[in-house]
């Protein structure tokens, strides 16, 4: 598990592989190493290659992508909101108790990326009750709007689901 946090890309895909390939009774012990790992690893790289590991080893259960808690760096943060992310557009994926288990964990949050992302998962979990946009024009105002990445995202989103009122705060 270590090894995800290589800076050598060959010596991580080896290591994803490698927990990806076990069986048995092994698989649980590796999810939860796995997990703990995502959210304690010392080198963001390992955290995020964690994540990945999970992701790929269990795309149908949502609490394989992401585990139970936050890591300190904000890049690992946002990815785990980006898997949870794709896990909503599956017509069978019971997601508002995550949702609301997610808004909790980042009711602090400060950084503008992480808080784009959680307030782009809202509005597609929500799309159906006419979307959430609020929360996306807040996290713009709040500083995503700087980023010119964030920027372009959060318009194509606000784009898509936003109406006259969310434009006009904007």
């Amino acid at each position: 598990i270590e090894a995800l946090g290589s800076p050598s890309h060959l010596i991580r895909e080896k290591a994803m592989n490698e927990l990806l390939g076990r069986r048995g009774k092994n698989v649980t012990y590796v999810t939860e190493k796995l997990k703990v790992h995502a959210a304690t690893a010392k080198e963001p790289l390992g955290a995020a290659n964690a994540l990945w590991t999970l992701a790929r080893k269990g795309r149908e259960d949502v609490s394989w992508s992401y585990g139970d808690t936050n890591h300190s760096d904000w890049r690992v943060r946002r990815l785990r909101l980006n898997l949870v992310r794709s896990h909503f557009e599956k017509p069978y994926w019971n997601s508002f108790g995550v949702v609301g288990q997610l808004n909790k964990t980042f009711e602090k949050e400060k950084d503008a990326a992480v808080l784009c992302e959680l307030s782009i998962l809202n509005d597609g979990i929500f799309r159906n009750n006419g979307g959430r946009p609020d929360a996306l024009v807040a996290a713009l105002t709040s500083g995503a709007a700087a980023d010119l990445h964030l920027r372009y995202e959060a318009a194509w989103h606000l784009a898509k689901r936003a109406d006259e009122k969310a434009i006009t705060k904007l």
